[in-house]
């Protein structure tokens, strides 16, 4: 039984589209950012051989309005209505360049903006402009995509223009933030930086509001970009790949990891390393056609995503020849990639990734216990001045087996408890083991973040403040001071944990 439809006869009209629902419905098509959206509009200058594209985002009158203004070779009249249209094209599955569907413009403006113009010139002072506007079609105002009109172009953006180009301008644009304009420009740059890095470095000039893209390599190798440092790690995999529809001719798939510097770079503030996208960064760039199409973890198998993934990076680079193998999608934001194709990438990918991940907890293991050291030897030489320690001092999470003779040594290190304690404490000869637990609240917004800034005074006072505790909590004799320090040990924590807000 067919419910909630509507029954039709056979000479009623019934469009394979219904516009309103269908325009509506395209709002939420699901770009993931701004910069992604506005990333089609780029790619069709790009496409224009446009060099210099000026983008500019400021409050409008009730919403912000978007502007992209390009001097690419321009459009007539007839290719300006296509334009427009959804699957509008005449390119369509065109392999030569970045656009393949026609769906990039009208798609990314609906999803931003109630209304998009659209101008555009092949030679100076003569302009033609169309437009779309959602409000009109869901009114069932505009059923097809408006005439081209000769007009001229805004005030506002007049002494601007080329003696070519074209401008985009979205009004309305309920889905961008009014108050969040300065910020918006900021993450554009970036974004579009990193999508378009090969075309900037190439000589694609673009702004946002006035300022100059960088282009930014998410690799962090490329001394252009506004952070590098890291090293590549082996030399490129490349793996010849037969056309589908014509296996006589042969494609490439380029790899390339690079390593990010652990012991330069760690201890730069968390904050600073967010922005320059280090932390929460891990992931594999897959370009097509010289342009950033997708960023996730692609072709890593079962290796799970871990923190430490955050210090190498991977790329992979491919041709529109090849889209039946990795199958982006049209809004160019992810890849889908079959299975002969992850076959063939996967396990060289995986075994890299275990092998970076590997070489990270080895750089960091070999940085704390540099520094740890250097800490457990300071209070060590300072141990003598203390009442030594006394032999009936045994618990079951300080163990004693045999005297202590001489000066005790200190060791500190670092792993998850299953107590809620901050820190547990533990008895080895003459060593004592202070055990801090990752998991808790101090260690994640107090510990790790002071001790990640260049400061060893400070990392050797707190150091030292936690090896004090370590050394009163072993100067317990009885089973009621051991099982008092237990206790209040967890209760400490749980309090200061409540405190910080966890």
């Amino acid at each position: 039984m067919v419910t909630g439809a509507r029954l039709t006869t056979s000479v009623e009209r019934c469009p394979i589209v219904a516009e309103k629902n269908f325009v509506l419905a395209t709002r939420e098509v699901g770009y993931r950012s701004l910069g992604h959206a506005i990333a089609e509009l780029v790619d069709n200058s790009i496409q224009a051989t446009s060099r210099h594209i000026q983008i500019f985002l400021f409050a409008g009158d009730t919403e912000p309005v978007f502007a992209l203004l390009d001097d690419g070779r321009g459009m007539d009249i007839q290719t300006l209505r296509t334009a427009l249209q959804f699957g509008g094209t005449d390119r369509f599955n065109d392999r030569s360049g970045l656009g393949r569907f026609g769906m990039g413009l009208p798609s990314s403006s609906m999803s931003q903006a109630r209304r998009l113009e659209v101008y555009s010139w092949q030679r100076a002072g003569h302009v033609n402009h169309s437009y779309l506007d959602v409000d009109e079609i869901v009114a069932g105002r505009l059923r097809e995509i408006p005439m081209t009109r000769r007009t001229n172009l805004p005030s506002w953006m007049q002494s601007k223009v080329s003696h070519t180009g074209t401008l985009v301008v979205w009004q309305r644009c309920d889905k961008i933030s009014g108050d969040q304009i300065a910020t918006e420009s900021r993450r554009l740059r970036t974004q579009l930086g990193q999508i378009f890095r090969y075309f900037i470095w190439e000589g694609t000039h673009i702004t946002v509001n006035g300022c100059r893209v960088q282009g930014v390599d998410p690799l962090y190798c490329n001394r252009r970009s506004p952070l590098s440092g890291a090293t590549a790690y082996g030399t490129p995999l490349v793996y010849k790949i037969r056309l589908p529809h014509n296996p006589d001719k042969i494609s490439t798939v380029r790899v390339r990891f690079s390593e990010l510097p652990v012991a330069e770079w760690q201890g730069i503030p968390i904050q600073e390393k967010r922005r320059l996208g280090i932390v929460k960064g891990a992931g594999v760039s897959l370009v097509r056609a010289h342009r950033e199409i997708a960023y996730g973890w692609y072709f890593l198998g079962e290796k799970r995503r871990e923190n430490y993934d955050d210090w190498w990076r991977c790329e992979i680079s491919f041709g529109p020849e090849l889209d039946e193998y990795f199958h982006p999608t049209h809004t160019k934001q992810e890849i889908h990639p079959g299975a002969e194709l992850e076959a063939a990438l996967t396990p060289d990918l995986e075994a890299l990734a275990r092998t970076l991940n590997f070489r990270v907890r080895a750089s960091f293991s070999k940085l704390r216990s540099s520094r740890q050291s250097a800490t457990g030897k300071l209070v060590s030489t300072r141990d003598k001045y203390l009442p030594p320690l006394r032999e009936e001092a045994s618990s079951t999470h300080i163990q004693t087996r045999r005297k202590t003779v001489g000066r005790l040594k200190y060791s500190l290190s670092v792993r998850p408890l299953q107590e809620d304690a901050f820190y547990s404490v533990r008895r080895e000869n003459e060593t004592l083991e202070l055990i801090l637990n990752k998991d808790h609240a101090f260690f994640e917004l107090i510990y790790a973040p002071l001790c990640q800034k260049n400061s060893p005074q400070i990392r050797a006072a707190i150091d030292c403040l936690l090896f004090a505790l370590l050394r009163t909590e072993a100067e317990a004799t009885s089973g009621v001071q051991r099982y008092w320090y237990n206790r209040k040990r967890k209760v400490w924590s749980n309090i200061l944990a409540t405190f910080l807000g966890s």
